[in-house]
Parts: structure tokens; C-alpha cells; sequence
């Protein structure tokens, strides 16, 4: 049978006074010959900040309403340094205020970016959970900017989980919200990327690549180097798809050297684990596995259990590969028990045929 290798592609989100909006990173996971599902080839998944231009609807009367925004914006700073833990107590706490004080569009948000922390770490159904509490707000309150943010993270959920015409509806929405609205041209960027990546999934690497070269001019245009890391990796992962190994290699390494430089940890050890598989499809095993490695080392570190999970079974292939079976083994089991712990069934399934 053959082995399943991933491909881990980042996922993003943009942040605005708090606003958290991710964004599918992809090239996803590649079965030996072919994709066999994609992200995050997102477990990553592929991303968050910068500011999303947004204007508070409620007057600030309470003393309170500055403390939760406070709180709100440290969770983002620590989400950003991969803080998880430190990042949903700082949301928390600035959710009971918001609550407390009746600021409904405040608590929009922080629903959201709560919602976001449990995506981050894989509990996709706790993710959904919020994600719909957060929408059903903004519909409320007509929050059309938080709408269509909602909308994309609810497609993003179902996208992590392979359910593709479900989550390209949510994504479509989205864009179509946000290009209504117009002058937010980062999250425009982020949706054609993630519509990208659906066509990306299915295989239609024309459609996904067209999508994908879109969010690159965007990103590119308004200065978001994330973004342009983000859709550097992309672009290298639709040249991986179609066996253009040097064109692959050319954009990893792009990708790899802006997130280096911008201090994106997650997306270094993306770009890493990606660097590698390339290496690996070409059988250079040795060179894949000191990427590998180096990229679980990262993913370990700050707590990306989606990615660890790839990179666990990416190290487990190479000792297959070489025929050190026992070795293998134990990296497919601990990959396996991840994704069981994550709830990953897709990835589980994966583990199962490899094991």
C-alpha cells in the first residue's frame, strides 16, 4: 500500500481590534504518488494578524469596554508567539467582560477568536461551536464585516474536514460579503486563497493556481509578507502536485525565507516539512529527514498538534523507506494517537493504511 506523506500548508488569520480570520494554507496531504487530501495539506494549515479595518459600533460607556479590548488584543499578541493556552484565558476573561457590560459586537469577536484557538489545536467541533455563536451575533446586530469573517471560518472548518462543497458555499459567501463591502483587500486575498485551495483539493490545479496567483498579486500589492509567505507555499504546492519538483523547491524556499525573516514559526516549520518532502520524492531520505525534523522540533515547541501529526508520520515513512520498519512503526503509532486525540478522521484513516 502506499505510504501517506503530508504536505503541511499554513492557515491564517487576519486580526482587527481583535478580529481573528484564518485562512486555508495548503498543499496538504500527499499520498505518495498523488494528493489525497489537502491542508492544512492544511494541517495547517496554512495562519494572523494584521489589522482588519473595522469601526466599533457601540459608544464606549462603560470604563470596562477598554479593559476587554485590552485583554482581547494580548490574547492575539500571544496567539501570534503560539501561546495557546495564555491566548484563551486572555480571550476568556475579555468575553465575561463584554458579556457583562452588553457589548454584542465585542462579543462577536471574541467568540470567534476563542473559536479559533480550538481550531488551532484541531477540536474542529468545540471550533464550530463558537464560530456559529459568533455569526449568529453579527447576523443579529448586522455585523456584515464579522458576517462574512464567520462565514469563511465555518468553511474552514469543513474544509479541515475533506467536506469540500460545503465548506466552498461558506467560502463563496464570504468573498462575496467582503467584495460588497469593499476596502479589505487582505481579506479578499485571504478568500481567493482559500477558494483556491478547495479547486486545489479536487485537483483542478488550473482553477486552484489562477485563485492562488489572485491572492499573491493582492498580498503583494498592500505589503502583507504573511500572506505572501503563506501564497508563496501554495503556489510551490500546486508545482509539487504536477511532479515540477525544482518549480516546487524555488517557491518553498521563497516562502521559507520571508517567514524566517518575519518570525512566523509555525509557517517556518511548514515551509520546512514541505522542503522536505521534496527531498523525499526525489529519495534524497536523508536530506527529507533533517527538514523533517527540524520542522517537528518547531511544530512540538509551539504546540501545532495538526502539524506534529504530519510530521510524525512524514519521519515514520522515511524510516519505512529505508526499511527500518520497527522505527517506523513507533512514529506512525504516535501520528496515529495524535490524530485520534485530535479527532482527525481522515488522518486517522491515513495512519491506519500506513501502519
Amino acid at each position: 500500500m502506499p505510504q501517506s506523506r503530508q504536505l503541511l500548508n499554513t492557515f491564517f488569520m487576519m486580526t482587527a481590534l481583535g478580529l481573528l480570520f484564518p485562512q486555508v494554507a495548503r498543499s496538504a496531504l500527499v499520498e505518495r504518488a498523488k494528493p489525497a487530501w489537502s491542508d492544512y495539506r492544511l494541517e495547517g494549515l496554512q495562519r494572523l494578524e494584521f489589522p482588519l479595518a473595522k469601526q466599533k459600533q457601540i459608544a464606549q460607556t462603560d470604563p470596562r469596554q477598554s479593559e476587554a479590548e485590552r485583554l482581547n488584543a494580548e490574547g492575539i499578541e500571544q496567539y501570534n508567539q503560539a501561546n495557546y493556552s495564555e491566548a484563551l484565558d486572555l480571550f476568556q476573561q475579555s468575553l465575561a467582560i463584554r458579556q457583562d457590560i452588553g457589548d454584542r459586537l465585542g462579543v462577536g469577536e471574541s467568540l470567534n477568536n476563542i473559536g479559533f484557538i480550538y481550531d488551532s489545536q484541531g477540536d474542529y467541533p468545540q471550533a464550530l461551536d463558537y464560530y456559529q455563536q459568533s455569526l449568529a451575533i453579527r447576523q443579529d446586530i448586522g455585523d456584515r464585516l464579522g458576517v462574512g469573517e464567520s462565514l469563511n471560518n465555518i468553511g474552514f472548518i469543513y474544509d479541515s474536514q475533506g467536506d469540500y462543497p460545503q465548506a466552498l458555499d461558506y467560502y463563496q459567501q464570504s468573498l462575496a460579503i467582503l467584495q460588497d463591502i469593499g476596502g479589505d483587500r487582505r481579506g479578499e486575498g485571504i478568500m481567493l486563497n482559500n477558494i483556491g485551495g478547495i479547486y486545489d483539493s479536487q485537483g483542478d490545479y488550473a482553477q486552484a493556481l489562477d485563485y492562488y496567483q489572485q491572492s499573491l498579486a493582492i498580498r503583494q500589492d498592500i505589503g502583507d509578507r504573511r500572506g505572501e509567505g503563506i501564497m508563496l507555499n501554495n503556489i510551490g504546492g500546486i508545482y509539487n502536485s504536477q511532479g515540477d519538483y525544482p518549480q516546487a523547491l524555488d517557491y518553498y524556499q521563497q516562502s521559507l525565507a520571508i517567514r524566517q525573516d518575519i518570525g512566523d514559526r509555525r509557517g517556518v516549520g511548514e515551509s520546512l516539512n514541505n522542503i522536505g518532502f521534496i527531498y523525499d520524492s526525489q529519495g534524497d531520505y536523508p536530506q527529507a529527514l533533517d527538514y523533517y525534523q527540524q520542522s517537528l522540533a518547531i511544530l512540538q515547541d509551539i504546540g501545532d498538534r495538526r502539524g506534529v501529526g504530519g510530521s510524525l508520520n512524514n519521519i515514520g515513512s522515511i524510516y519505512n523507506s529505508q526499511g527500518d520498519y520497527p522505527q517506523a512503526l513507533d512514529y506512525y503509532q504516535q501520528s496515529l494517537a495524535n490524530r485520534q486525540y485530535n479527532g482527525d478522521r481522515r488522518g486517522e484513516g491515513i495512519m491506519l493504511n500506513n501502519i
